[in-house]
C-alpha cells in the first residue's frame, strides 16, 4: 500500500455500522433496473403466512441486525394476538445490496429499515408501498420536520455527523469543517474518516461553503481537490468501529456518528464531542413499507406499538441512538439524553440529505471513486 493514501476499509467485516448497511450507494439507475428485474424475473407478491382478512400476519422485517428494542418483538407478539414479527439481516453491502433483496424478492418483505436518501431513491424506482400516515395515529408525536424528512413510513431515529477528538491529544479541537481540513496535517497519520462517500464529500462541501446537497460539478470537484489533498495524512477510512482508535489513542481525531461517540465517550473521559458551526449532516431513519406486502394494516399496528413512549424508550435504550420522540424521555436513559452527541436539541444546526436525482448521484458516484483511486 503506498504510503500516500489512507486504506479504505472496502470490505469490512461483520458488525458494519447502522450507517455502512443503510446507506453504501446506488445510483437511481440501478435502484429502477433492480425494481424492473424483480417485476420481470422475480416472483410475484406472495402473501405472508397469516390472513389479512382475520387480522392475523407474520411481518417479514428488512432490519439492521438487532435494531430493535430489548423483547420488543416478543412483547409486540403479545400485545397483538395473531401478528408476529420475523427479523431478517439486511445484506452487507449497502442500499445496493439492500435493493437486490427487495428487488429479486418482491413480496417476501413487508418493509425495511431506510435512511431517508435511500428510501427516496428505493421510492424513485418503484420499490416502496404507499404509506398512509392516518393508520399510525401516534405518528403525529414525532416531531413534524423528522416526518417532512421521512414521508416514507415510521421515523425512528436520527443519525449526525460530527467530530470527534481527544482533549489530552487536541489542545485546540476544531469547532468548523474548516479548521478540521486545515489541522489534519499537524495530525498525520491520527485522522479517521468514515468510509461513506455522501458524508466525506458533505463535510467537504460544508468546509467550502458549499451547500451539503449540492449538485454542481465545479462545486464537487473542489470538494474532491480539498479530501484528496488530505488523504495522505488519513489513518484511514472506516466503515465500523471509527471511535476505536480514539478510545486506544492512536488517533486524535475522528469523523463519525453521534452513536459512534456515545459507544466510546462513557468509558474515555478524554473523548470530546465537536459539533461544527457549518452545519452537521444528519439524515433520519425509518420504517417503510415495501411493494407487495398485503398486511398493512398489522404494519400500522407494530408502529403505533413502536410509538408508546415506553417501548420507544426500550428501542433507544437498546440501540443507544439519537431519538425523536420526546415524549419518551421519561423511559430513556439519562446518559443518552444527557449525551451530547445523542440528546434531542431542536436548536441544532442540522444539515439533512436530499435525493437529486439519476444525474446527481451518478456525478458524486464517480468523484467517490476517483477520491478513492487518489
Amino acid at each position: 500500500m503506498s504510503a500516500s493514501r489512507a486504506p479504505f476499509d472496502l470490505a469490512a467485516p461483520r458488525p458494519l455500522s447502522r450507517r455502512s448497511v443503510l446507506g453504501l450507494g446506488l445510483g437511481f439507475a440501478g435502484v429502477a433496473a433492480l425494481a424492473a428485474c424483480g417485476s420481470s424475473t422475480g416472483s410475484s407478491p406472495a402473501t405472508a403466512p397469516g390472513s389479512a382478512e382475520n387480522g392475523s400476519a407474520t411481518l417479514r422485517f428488512l432490519n439492521y441486525p438487532d435494531w430493535i428494542g430489548k423483547d420488543e418483538y416478543s412483547a409486540f407478539a403479545a400485545a397483538t394476538p395473531g401478528v408476529t414479527v420475523v427479523e431478517t439481516a439486511a445484506a452487507e453491502g449497502g442500499v445496493s445490496a439492500i435493493s437486490a433483496q427487495i428487488a429479486q424478492n418482491k413480496g417476501t418483505f413487508d418493509f425495511a429499515l431506510l435512511g431517508e436518501l435511500n428510501a427516496a431513491q428505493l421510492k424513485a424506482g418503484g420499490l416502496l408501498a404507499e404509506f398512509d400516515p392516518g393508520l399510525v395515529p401516534s405518528l403525529t408525536k414525532i416531531p413534524q420536520n423528522f416526518r417532512d424528512i421521512f414521508p416514507y413510513g415510521l421515523p425512528t431515529d436520527l443519525g449526525k455527523v460530527g467530530i470527534g477528538y481527544r482533549a489530552d491529544l487536541v489542545k485546540s479541537p476544531p469547532t468548523t469543517w474548516k479548521q478540521l481540513f486545515e489541522i489534519i496535517p499537524q495530525y498525520s497519520g491520527q485522522v479517521i474518516f468514515p468510509n461513506y462517500d455522501v458524508d466525506v464529500l458533505g463535510i467537504a462541501l460544508l468546509a467550502l461553503g458549499h451547500d451539503l446537497n449540492s449538485d454542481n460539478q465545479s462545486e464537487l470537484n473542489a470538494a474532491k481537490d480539498l479530501i484528496i489533498s488530505v488523504k495522505p495524512h488519513l489513518k484511514a477510512f472506516l466503515s465500523t468501529d471509527q471511535g476505536a482508535s480514539l478510545a486506544d489513542s492512536s488517533s486524535a481525531l475522528a469523523v463519525f456518528y453521534d452513536y459512534s461517540y456515545a459507544s466510546v465517550a462513557p468509558d474515555n473521559a478524554a473523548i470530546k464531542w465537536s459539533a461544527p458551526s457549518e452545519g452537521l449532516p444528519a439524515y433520519v431513519d425509518g420504517w417503510a413499507p415495501l411493494v407487495g406486502t398485503q398486511h398493512m394494516s398489522q404494519l400500522a399496528k407494530f408502529m403505533e406499538f413502536q410509538l408508546q413512549p415506553k417501548v420507544y424508550g426500550g428501542f433507544i435504550n437498546a440501540t443507544r441512538a439519537s431519538y425523536l420522540l420526546p415524549d419518551a424521555e421519561p423511559f430513556i436513559d439519562a446518559a443518552i439524553k444527557n449525551d451530547p452527541a445523542l440528546k434531542y436539541d431542536p436548536s441544532l444546526n442540522l444539515k439533512f440529505y436530499e435525493f437529486k436525482g439519476a444525474d446527481a448521484v451518478k456525478l458524486r458516484s464517480q468523484i467517490w471513486e476517483q477520491i478513492k483511486a487518489a
